[in-house]
């Protein structure tokens, strides 16, 4: 897994703390959730930093003030098998 740098020492300490959570057990490659932060710089999507605990993860995420996505993102070992975007904040609607 790989993260981006964060961006202040409290990210840091929170990105390195929360790693990933396992969710079963069962198989020979584990399967766990993380919730990603993503902010959009220019025309793409970097990943700024993913918790195990989606409070945090929120908290980080609504501290950013520009256009973030909170995402939920299955692993299945190394390959994403699933992504939901919980919240997309500070962005703008594009009206008709």
């Amino acid at each position: 897994m790989t993260l981006a740098a964060a961006s202040n020492p409290v990210e840091t300490e929170v990105i390195s703390a929360l790693a990933h959570q396992e969710l079963e057990s069962g198989s020979a490659m584990a399967r766990w959730e993380q919730f990603e932060i993503w902010q959009k710089k220019g025309e793409k999507w970097e990943l700024l930093g993913a918790f195990a605990d989606l409070d945090v993860a929120n908290t980080m995420a609504r501290s950013r003030g520009t256009h973030t996505r909170l995402i939920r993102a299955v692993y299945d070992g190394e390959n994403q098998i699933e992504q939901d975007v919980i919240a997309d904040i500070g962005a703008t609607r594009d009206v008709a």
